[in-house]
């Protein structure tokens, strides 16, 4: 019999498919005005991929920094027990909720790479850019394209979505196994950082790279992942949290421990400052004036010389 996580990941697959195709057709609703501006020559689709795959990793690479960040000082205060090439079946000890049957570390890792694509597409895809369009059309229709591109009302306009979109994220949440306030707030928090993210790269690649690697380590450290756990077939690395307080985030996992607030709370400082550059270098593009023509410039210079 599989595990509710097991059947709770397979339930996202259909849903996949519906999220990215809501993401690519409001992406496109979007950003049109974007497109019919831009000039010049159009990225082939190897460099399309090769970018695609570097913000990818890039997020990769985030995920597995604010992981290790908010594990590092339990470990250095001793909260955590580790293990080397541990099997399943053995202790559990209180920071790992029920496992589910063992899998293999790439099935596991293909599971959430579907599992985390398909939340990001519809969370930050059709939520949030849903909510900035749907707002977008309805405060530009009041306000008039002058007061629509200027930075401050794209920063409410993206503010909000971001902000409506993670509460959305954490109430999913919110009948996971041993959810806690603090599990909810840090949850929420990831959702803001996901949207804050998305909003300053414009980048869906990056997040999900970020959300794929955050779940993986979880799972490859032997640790819950919100409240579930996914036992691998064998461990590298195994850590079991010794007491279930909020440095170690007890059974929900280190989703619910204060050193993950402080470590999200820090990164989404650091990305909230660099938005309003992003913001101001977008809104550049969108207004770019049309190219000159350049036979009508050569034109106007043999004009100008004859007389």
């Amino acid at each position: 019999m599989l595990s509710p996580q097991i059947l709770r990941i397979q339930m996202f697959l259909p849903l996949l498919l519906i999220a990215l195709a809501g993401y690519f057709f409001i992406q496109l609703a979007l950003f049109k005005h974007l497109l019919r501006t831009r000039r010049g020559r159009r990225p082939s689709i190897r460099k399309r991929l090769f970018g695609w795959l570097l913000q990818f990793a890039t997020g990769v690479g985030m995920g597995f920094g604010i992981i290790l960040l908010a594990l590092l000082v339990p470990l250095l205060a001793g909260q955590y027990r580790v293990a080397f090439l541990t099997m399943p079946g053995g202790s559990l000890g209180i920071s790992q909720a029920a496992p589910s049957p063992s899998l293999s570390a790439t099935n596991a890792l293909a599971i959430l790479a579907v599992q985390s694509l398909a939340e990001e597409a519809y969370y930050r895809g059709v939520w949030m850019l849903g909510i900035v369009l749907l707002l977008g059309f309805l405060s530009r229709a009041v306000l008039g394209k002058q007061a629509f591109f200027t930075v401050p009302f794209q920063l409410i306009l993206w503010g909000n979505a971001i902000v409506l979109s993670a509460a959305l994220f954490a109430f999913q949440h919110a009948g996971n196994p041993n959810v806690s306030p603090l599990a909810l707030t840090n949850i929420f928090l990831a959702g803001a950082l996901f949207g804050l993210l998305l909003a300053a790269t414009r980048s869906l690649a990056l997040i999900w790279g970020l959300h794929f690697a955050w779940n993986s380590l979880l799972v490859l450290l032997g640790l819950p992942v919100s409240g579930y756990r996914i036992a691998l077939h064998q461990h590298l690395i195994n850590l079991t949290a010794r007491s279930s307080g909020i440095t170690t985030g007890g059974a929900f996992g280190p989703e619910a421990s204060i050193p993950l607030t402080v470590v999200l709370i820090i990164v989404i400082a650091a990305v909230a400052r660099m938005l309003p550059t992003r913001t101001k270098d977008f809104l550049t593009q969108v207004k770019m004036p049309p190219a000159a023509n350049p036979p009508a410039e050569a034109d106007s210079t043999e004009t100008s010389a004859e007389k």
